[in-house]
């Protein structure tokens, strides 16, 4: 048959969704345009899995007064909890002065203190999705409270001091820390690192204040009192902040439901599934082991082997925690606006193993107050970044329970590490306590460059094997984010390769050594004109992906559209969508708004169908290249409505893109057909006199497997792969109504178009709107491909730029041109015979 059957289109308001197994809904050719038949063979999702709810912005607001308030709570959340475990150091000298036990067993006590915090970590996490944030921290300072107050009446016995001011302090700051910390991570998201930097550092804040306090209290008023005013104070202050430890309400009560028991379901069993999780694990796990061995041993390291007072040596601590406020808040903005937040991280974990050298080294206290200065900076940076990571690799819906289990590794470190290092402190010397803190956190910092370097290759799967693509026009297979706070606006277009050509400006960029200086720069010119909207497609995101609910056309296509529907355009009747463009009659019209209302209920992904207007260009081709672009801006119903407000209408490039900014360029490559080993791999020919064949490998593999590897060197399709170009600036954007003055510039006058002399080999003269994108593209000319806005958030220099142009060169490219205008030409070889 001739013509696709495109007037079956089932529009009717049914009670399923007709969708077809996982593809990539950009391509409309000739299958993807039968998705929408009835007579498809396809998978029936009840229309009950997609709840009637208008649609909800998830998008963290990064601000405001509410959300800064959670992490005030969070900042003084971390100084009550973790102010007495950073300042424990402070007990050690003093159940050591009093012998109480070795050192070994006076650390049990604050390992266990330490680790009660995490070792409930999951369990926490479950309670705090069942009953919310604020119940958790007001149980949790009753727990805080009730545990020092009964460690005041243990002064004497260590393992009574191990139940209440370990124990029971651990369990109670545990309640109050895991939902203060949470609670930021919802309210942000650019600026999450920055949130979680100023809210964390509040337990280096905790640390100066305990530190200092402790040790003046016991001086004054003696351990009882010291406690019992420790007990009063901390539980004030928890109560005080649990009205701003609020939960961001953007979903039903049966949707928060439903995910917190998935979530508790879920983080228990399948997180270990993970390789790049049990990395993690790994990875806090030593970090863990070597975290509180300074905390506990400098004040100690400073009376023993120093002889230093205990006074000043008490200030050690204090130093340390507040180089720790410092790092917490600094390596925020750094990990958010600089080297990226894995990067910091490994750089945390080695600044914190080399600076155990300068402990080592440390003969007088100048040198132990520059140790505990980096040290503590890399200590408090670590609790920044760590969840900041995680939550980048695994998502933020997935943070509390994956923190709680990662988490759970610092409970076993802070019980084995100070205790194994008491035994080095008792039994050997100071200098393998400190060699043993060193080794565990440069290990930490293996696994964590092992995330980095084993991390897979990102982009096209097409790389290998090396085959033709399947489509003649660059497929998007994935678009920007979407925010809901911005217009709603195209996010990708289509263009056609025109030729390339060089330009000339100044470099703008302060600080290197071409700033101020001209620079000339190879650039593409691709034609643009506009497309027109000829339909909607509304997706639903299902556990399998986006499944198309339904599409909607316009009422009218116009023949260069109809063409692509057809093997034989001239043997055809040409009755294409005659049956459909009747459903917009006015007493047949109601289907058509039935199917826009079903999109904005049910649909969280809308997409245009667009086509191409080759008729405009002078390229031989009489079929309008189809496709989809996705809308990004607004809400659901706003791209719904702008749809079908540009229905038969056409859209411009300048509407979607702006000069200097970065694009992505998908096309495909220039086919080669079929190549060796030599010209597709570039393998080295083999000698003449030991091989009867040159071109070829000498070697394609051991016996045994008996298969030849991916990795050897074939011969076969060489071009025509289908691939993604990144980061593509635009340095102009041309209109058809600017076309004889396109290729001036405020420096060169000479009005002038884009279009060389003699036009761009293989392609011609350009009429329609064009850009100006740096560098060069895939393609050969006349080539279609595909133009998306760029997927990053760019930071760079080079990508911020405001380029100014000062020549555009349009000298004829058949050749060696020197002539940028006909009259230039005509004033240098006066008037020809042919001018006659």
């Amino acid at each position: 048959m001739d013509m696709l059957n495109l007037d079956t289109v089932n529009t009717s308001d049914s009670t399923t969704i007709q969708t077809l197994e996982p593809k990539t809904p950009n391509d409309l050719n000739q299958a993807d345009l039968c998705q929408t038949t009835s007579d498809v063979t396809a998978e029936t999702i009840p229309i009950e899995e997609f709840p009637k709810k208008e649609p909800i912005n998830n998008a963290p607001p990064d601000g405001g007064l509410t959300a800064w308030l959670t992490v005030f709570a969070c900042f003084v959340s971390h100084m009550i909890c973790f102010g007495p475990e950073y300042s424990y150091g402070i007990f050690t000298t003093y159940y050591l002065d009093r012998g109480l036990g070795s050192s070994s067993a006076i650390s049990i006590v604050g390992s266990l203190g330490a680790a009660s915090v995490n070792v409930i970590g999951i369990f926490t996490t479950i309670l705090m999705s069942k009953y919310g944030f604020q119940r958790m921290v007001l149980i949790g300072a009753s727990l805080y409270f009730m545990g020092f107050l009964l460690a005041s009446f243990c002064e004497s016995s260590l393992v009574l001091l191990a139940l209440t001011q370990a124990l029971l302090y651990g369990f109670g700051a545990s309640f109050a820390y895991y939902p203060a910390l949470a609670a930021p991570n919802q309210w942000f998201s650019k600026k999450r690192g920055i949130a979680l930097g100023l809210g964390v550092a509040g337990s280096g804040v905790g640390g100066v204040i305990y530190s200092i306090g402790t040790q003046q209290l016991l001086d004054s008023v003696g351990f009882q009192w010291t406690m019992r005013i420790t007990a009063m104070f901390s539980f004030v202050c928890l109560c005080a902040v649990v009205p701003f430890v609020k939960e961001r309400t953007v979903q039903s009560q049966q949707q928060q439901a439903a995910d917190s028991s998935n979530t508790a379901r879920k983080t228990e069993f399948t997180a270990f599934r993970s390789p790049l999780f049990n990395v993690m694990l790994v990875c806090i796990l030593f970090f863990c082991l070597a975290f509180y061995i300074p905390t506990y041993y400098l004040p100690d390291y400073a009376v023993t082997v120093l002889g230093i007072d205990v006074t000043i040596a008490s200030y050690l601590l204090t130093a340390h925690n507040g180089s720790a406020v410092l790092g917490r808040i600094v390596i925020g903005f750094i990990a958010d606006m600089l080297f990226g937040r894995v990067n910091t991280l490994i750089v945390v974990i080695f600044t914190h193993s080399f600076s155990t050298i300068i402990w080592a080294c440390s003969a007088n206290i100048g040198i132990l107050y520059a140790f505990t200065a980096i040290n503590g900076f890399a200590s408090g940076a670590f609790w920044v970044v760590f969840p900041v990571v995680v939550a980048e690799f695994f998502g933020v819906e997935k943070l509390g329970g994956l923190v709680g289990i990662l988490y759970t590794m610092n409970s076993f470190g802070a019980l084995l590490g100070p205790s194994i290092s008491g035994a080095f402190r008792d039994h050997v010397t100071y200098t393998a306590l400190i060699a043993f803190c060193g080794i565990l956190t440069f290990i930490s910092g293996l696994f964590a460059s092992h995330r980095k370097f084993e991390h897979p290759r990102h982009g096209s799967l097409g790389f290998l094997p090396r085959k033709r693509s399947r489509t003649h026009r660059g497929r998007v297979k994935s678009y920007p984010k979407d925010d809901a706070s911005k217009p709603v606006h195209l996010a990708a277009f289509v263009g056609y390769k025109a030729g390339m050509t060089h330009i000339v400006r100044d470099l703008d960029r302060p600080g290197s050594k071409m700033h101020k200086k001209e620079v000339v720069e190879a650039v593409t010119v691709l034609e643009t004109p506009p497309v027109v909207v000829v339909g909607v497609v509304g997706y639903v995101e299902t556990p399998r992906g986006l499944r198309s609910l339904t599409t909607v056309w316009a009422e009218h296509l116009s023949d260069e559209v109809k063409r692509r529907f057809y093997k034989n355009w001239y043997r055809s009747k040409k009755k294409a969508f005659t049956k459909y463009s009747k459903k917009y009659t006015s007493e047949a019209a109601k289907p058509i708004l039935q199917q826009l209302d079903r999109i904005k209920k049910y649909c969280q992904v809308v997409r245009v169908i667009v086509h191409t207007q080759v008729n405009l260009l002078k390229i031989g081709q009489k079929k309008a290249h189809v496709l989809e672009i996705q809308l990004n801006g607004g809400s659901i119903a706003d791209k719904v409505d702008w749809a079908k407000d540009h229905f038969e209408k056409t859209v411009s490039v300048n509407q979607v893109f702006t000069q200097n900014e970065m694009i992505d360029v998908i096309g495909v490559t220039k086919g080669h057909g079929f190549t060796g080993v030599v010209a597709r791999w570039g393998v080295k020919k083999l000698p003449r006199k030991t091989h009867k064949g040159l071109r070829k490998v000498a070697c394609i593999g051991a016996w045994h497997p008996s298969r030849v590897m991916y990795s050897v060197p074939r011969a076969g399709q060489d071009g025509y792969h289908h691939r993604t170009e990144v980061n593509k600036k635009i340095y102009r954007i041309g209109t058809k109504e600017e076309i004889t003055s396109g290729g001036s510039t405020d420096f060169d006058l000479t009005a002038k178009p884009i279009t060389p002399l003699g036009g761009f080999p293989h392609y011609g003269v350009i009429n329609e709107d064009w850009i100006l994108v740096k560098g060069c593209t895939v393609g050969v000319k006349k080539r279609v491909v595909t133009l998306r806005k760029s997927l990053l958030t760019h930071t760079k220099r080079s990508a911020l730029e405001e380029v100014q142009l000062k020549f555009i060169d349009t000298s004829s490219k058949f050749g060696h041109g020197r002539f940028q205008t006909a009259e230039e030409k005509k004033a240098f070889y006066g008037t020809l015979k042919k001018d006659l």
